[in-house]
Parts: structure tokens; sequence; C-alpha cells
């Protein structure tokens, strides 16, 4: 599980990213979680998907917020591209391997 506390708009915030993201958002939202990241990576970026993801980590942490629109609305700043930003090392942690390049660490055929 990964963690981050950041202050949007004076308040302190909560995120949560562990290994059921994914089935979560697909719940919450009717939307594949990895698809929606893969074109993020290609540059087609969508703020809903930034909204949605940063939503839902903050619900994983705290069960008790509100609707993602009721949730918004009680901002009355929520800079969504700086708050992705600080959050992306959790959105992309599902993504990740632990495993070694192969290709990278293959020696070349004589």
């Amino acid at each position: 599980m990964m963690e981050k506390v950041l202050t949007i708009d004076g308040k302190q915030v909560k995120f949560v990213a562990n290994g059921s993201t994914p089935i979560r958002y697909m719940a919450e939202f009717g939307k594949d979680y990895f698809e929606e990241l893969t074109e993020i990576e290609k540059g087609n970026l969508s703020g809903m998907s930034f909204y949605r993801m940063v939503y839902l980590m903050a619900k994983t942490a705290n069960k008790d917020i509100p609707p993602m629109e009721e949730w918004l609305a009680s901002f009355d700043k929520f800079p969504i591209f700086d708050v992705y930003e600080q959050l992306s090392p959790l959105i992309f942690a599902n993504i990740k391997t632990n495993k070694p390049n192969k290709k990278k660490n293959r020696l070349p055929k004589r």
C-alpha cells in the first residue's frame, strides 16, 4: 500500500493506492484502470481520468467521503494537474514491475 497526504485548498487529504485500486476503479466508474493509464502514458490526457483516479485514491483512504461531484465541490480550488503530478507515483505503482528487464541485461549473441 502506498500513501500520500496533500494539502488542497487548505485541507489535508490522504490518498491511498493498493492492489485493489484497479478493481475498485472498475467497480466505481465502469472504466478499465489500465486502459486509462495507457492512454495517459500515450499523451491522450483526459481531465476526467485524472479526477476519477484522484477521487478513488481519496475514497480508498477515507470511505466516508461523499460522491465525487460533491467531494470536489467541497474545495474552492482543486488544481487537478498539480495534484495529479504529486500523486502520479501512486497512480502508476500498480503497473510497474520489480523484474529486471531481460532484454536490457541480455548479452549479445555471437
